[in-house]
């Protein structure tokens, strides 16, 4: 039986990161919002990444090098972004800004959030991306592109046909209801 059949995706428990000081983080299952936030980051800092590399590189040869560089690259553009998708994925608050007068810089970021440079130090977000690429709900994002992206219909759809078609077959020559 695999991983996705049978009661093997209810028992599943995600993995866990280790962060500085011995907190450990455990993940939660993944779903649609995350593979649309994460799609959404990734095309972001793929875009940056073609820049820099001029497309030089593969989808089918990433890897957590490759995906700490597009991290790296993306940062100026989505970084709150991915601190919010990696809080929400790690279950730890995602630390709103707390004004103090008495602070030295005049606030700080909430305790124990992902904002908080003692709880969550830099770094930090590379152990979260490492720990995804053994996260299985991510693996079944991206092998389900795969497929998708290999599927014969796709790629019809963004062919153009060589001649128009003379085909009425198709073409109804009947009012639609409506």
């Amino acid at each position: 039986m695999d991983d996705q059949t049978g009661v093997a995706p209810l028992t599943y428990v995600p993995p866990t990161v280790e962060l500085e000081g011995g907190v450990t983080l455990q993940m939660r299952r993944l779903h649609f919002k995350d593979s649309i936030a994460l799609g959404r980051a990734l095309g972001k800092s793929a875009a940056a990444m073609d820049q820099v590399l001029g497309g030089n590189w593969d989808w089918e040869k990433l890897d957590v090098q490759m995906v700490i560089g597009l991290v790296i690259s993306l940062l100026p553009a989505v970084g709150d972004e991915l601190l919010d998708l990696m809080a929400s994925i790690c279950q730890i608050p995602k630390g709103p800004w707390v004004k103090d007068k008495d602070h030295y810089e005049g606030g700080y970021w909430e305790k124990g959030s992902i904002r908080d440079h003692d709880f969550f130090p830099a770094g930090s977000e590379f152990r979260v991306i490492e720990a995804l690429f053994e996260h299985k709900d991510v693996d079944r994002f991206f092998d389900g592109g795969r497929k998708l992206a290999k599927h014969p219909r796709l790629a019809s759809m963004f062919t153009k046909p060589s001649e128009p078609s003379n085909d009425s077959s198709s073409v109804s020559s009947e009012p639609t209801p409506g």
